[in-house]
């Protein structure tokens, strides 16, 4: 999925238009960039639970047509949760941008992935 499309995606839950998207794009970018870091062992395990490589690490996007290369449980609702609820608390009337960052908060949790491994400890 491209940064763009994420982009899409979180102007949408902002209930913006299209014509809007200039006024956030730098914003968008930076949420998106710590985003990526904030997720990135959520999507490492993810990867693992699925027999794909972790990242060695989370990808910078400096451009919107870049591919963000995370999983598509983390590309297609929390990113775009993530980040909508903090770019549009600033312009928030109704307290959704809570909501967003509560259930981007708990997709973390929830999405998260791990194995029981024995370690021989006594």
């Amino acid at each position: 999925m491209t940064a763009d499309a994420i982009f899409n995606s979180v102007i949408a839950l902002m209930f913006s238009e299209e014509s809007d998207k200039n006024d956030y794009r730098d914003k968008f970018l930076a949420q998106l960039n710590m985003k990526l870091e904030e997720t990135f062992q959520l999507n490492n395990s993810l990867r693992v639970y699925k027999g794909k490589e972790e990242l060695p690490e989370p990808p910078w996007i400096a451009d919107l047509t870049e591919e963000v290369g995370y999983e598509f449980e983390v590309e297609r609702s929390l990113l775009p949760l993530g980040i909508a609820g903090d770019l549009y608390v600033d312009d928030d009337e109704t307290g959704i941008s809570n909501d967003y960052r509560e259930r981007y908060q708990a997709g973390i949790l929830s999405k998260a992935r791990a194995e029981w491994t024995e370690c021989g400890v006594e």
